[in-house]
């Protein structure tokens, strides 16, 4: 049976990575395409089940930034997470972060929902700007040393304690694990709508 475009994967040599840290090598294939679709690498590797979530601004303000890139091959990808079920929640408030947009499969709704919570809920349920930082990047699905070598280089910190760092992970999760958001409840301080079919650009 002859695929049809949208099965057709449109990045099939690229290895998805799960959040790198400043000493990484880049490989050339991956700053190739950096450059021609930008954040969309992240949709990719949701669509590949190599990522939980992926975020980025889909406002008509990020898409026109989106169109200056490789607006065709954009569209593949796009046509092939729609084919993978690829679902999207997104902010439709004006203005505020540029993380307007969740991008997820049906298994990560819930962390979707935790992820766009933390993002714009003026209420915080995790104050602390470190343990907010490590919310993030757990619930992006990035590796423990990716996050901590983050948080060393956001907070200019020269060193980082591992036993205590290791507690301050523990109480994250525990934290994230007792989160319990809706669509309706983030709807009580966002203009938010779930994205079944994520339209081409």
């Amino acid at each position: 049976m002859v695929k049809t475009s949208e099965q057709t994967d449109p990045l099939n040599r690229y290895e998805c990575d799960v959040g790198r840290i400043s000493k990484d090598t880049i490989s050339t294939i991956t700053i190739s395409l950096e450059k021609k679709i930008g954040e969309f690498l992240d949709v990719y590797c949701v669509s590949k089940n190599e990522k939980k979530l992926a975020v980025l601004d889909f406002s008509t303000l990020g898409k026109n930034k989106f169109r200056k890139l490789d607006k065709s091959l954009i569209n593949k990808v796009i046509q092939y997470s729609n084919y993978k079920n690829v679902k999207a929640l997104h902010n439709k408030k004006r203005g505020g972060l540029y993380l307007k947009t969740v991008f997820f499969t049906q298994k990560n709704y819930k962390n979707a929902l935790k992820l766009m919570n933390m993002l714009w809920n003026p209420a915080q349920s995790i104050e602390h700007p470190i343990e907010y930082q490590i919310a993030i990047g757990l619930l992006l699905g990035y590796k423990r040393e990716n996050i901590i070598e983050f948080i060393r280089i956001r907070f200019n910190l020269i060193r980082i304690d591992q036993s205590r760092i290791k507690f301050i992970f523990k109480d994250v999760k525990d934290k994230i694990k007792n989160m319990n958001v809706s669509l309706e409840d983030l709807n009580k301080h966002s203009d938010i709508v779930l994205l079944d079919t994520i339209p081409t650009i």
